[in-house]
């Protein structure tokens, strides 16, 4: 198995709510931290491939504190010094910043490997050394980032615009990163994946963790914020006291992409596996899980599940039955308490639902 280089840190993001997966996915057990299928949640999917790659006490975790419990029940591998918790959810800005503090004081030299607790590889191997790669590619004061070969005009995801390759390594590839679009409408995305030169934009990123705080450091929004969560940082003192809490609720909730990977002037894409997947909403489930002979993927209970001549379907099953007949393409998800029935195509709009729940004060729902 390959080793990590010694100043490589990895960063594992986990306080998403993920409420494209609602509703199996909630405040109170967001998609990080259940199982979907099998023995592991994404989280410890997570953790695994990462487990002989690198030390565990180079491995961080970042999260609301109320998700406590869960880190400890999901991630126990990694030190409770590494464990990070947010006093308050405030967005990848912030999550970003106070880890790259925290690990800068520990090694000025460090090269961070930011990673999201729900995605899905499976080439672990081709991942460690995609690692490796990020890291001696981000040398040069470059970020990189991971780029996917589009396999439909996904509008859910951002693309990148890649110029020159740089390099090959074996099935990896290095290119000049030219620009970053926002996640783009069908007809826009239909243009981008008959390109070859356009990639979906995977999850996370490398760079040395001095240009992460240089950076930001150079937004005057948050300038004086930075240079006071590193003071805070570097004094010692807990995350959970009241004067952290204030400081953390000032740091603008403007995600990384625009407050760092669309600030720094050398960028570089690194070529990511085929089958990765951001495992985001109802159809990304459908796309990794296995499928039986109606191309049906049945989760959760699947003994209370029964179909007649329906396919294509992504069916999570609880504790009573469900019975189809005559369906193609739809999500149908029963949780018991709640039950959800959409398009399989219209997947990425949970998300609207959800606000419709939210301002029908519906919150033990959701």
């Amino acid at each position: 198995m390959a080793k990590a280089p010694a100043n490589l840190y990895v960063v594992i993001i986990a306080g998403g709510v993920g409420t494209r997966l609602w509703p199996k996915s909630r405040k109170a057990l967001p998609k990080q931290f259940f199982h979907l299928d099998g023995d592991l949640s994404l989280s410890q999917l997570t953790y695994q491939r990462l487990k002989g790659f690198i030390p565990d006490d180079h491995i961080y975790v970042v999260a609301p504190a109320h998700y406590r419990s869960q880190i400890q029940k999901n991630l126990p591998q990694i030190p409770k010094q590494n464990r990070l918790l947010e006093p308050v959810k405030q967005g990848t800005t912030a999550a970003n910043l106070l880890s790259a503090s925290v690990i800068y004081h520990r090694d000025p030299n460090a090269i961070v490997h930011l990673l999201v607790a729900d995605d899905y590889l499976q080439d672990i191997p081709r991942f460690h050394r995609m690692s490796s790669l990020a890291a001696q590619q981000a040398a040069d004061d470059s970020v990189i980032v991971f780029g996917v070969k589009p396999r439909s005009p996904h509008t859910g995801f951002g693309y990148i615009k890649t110029g020159k390759k740089l390099s090959t390594h074996g099935d990896i590839q290095v290119f000049k990163a030219l620009k970053f679009v926002e996640k783009p409408d069908e007809r826009r995305a239909r243009r981008y994946v008959s390109s070859s030169n356009y990639y979906w934009h995977g999850s996370g990123f490398a760079a040395p963790v001095q240009l992460i705080l240089d950076t930001l450091s150079a937004n005057p929004q948050i300038n004086s914020i930075v240079t006071k969560i590193n003071q805070h940082v570097a004094s010692g003192k807990s995350l959970n006291r009241p004067a952290f809490l204030k400081l953390y609720k000032q740091i603008t909730k403007d995600p990384i992409e625009t407050t760092f990977l669309e600030k720094v002037k050398s960028t570089k894409m690194i070529t990511l596996e085929d089958t990765w997947n951001d495992v985001g909403s109802w159809a990304q489930v459908y796309e990794i899980f296995p499928k039986d002979a109606q191309r049906n993927v049945i989760l959760g209970n699947p003994k209370n599940v029964v179909t007649r001549n329906s396919f294509h379907n992504l069916i999570f099953a609880s504790d009573r039955l469900i019975a189809i007949t005559d369906m193609e393409g739809m999500v149908i998800v029963d949780t018991g308490d709640a039950l959800l029935a959409c398009p399989m195509v219209n997947a990425q709009n949970v998300k609207a639902l959800v606000e419709i729940l939210k301002s029908l004060k519906l919150d033990k729902l959701i």
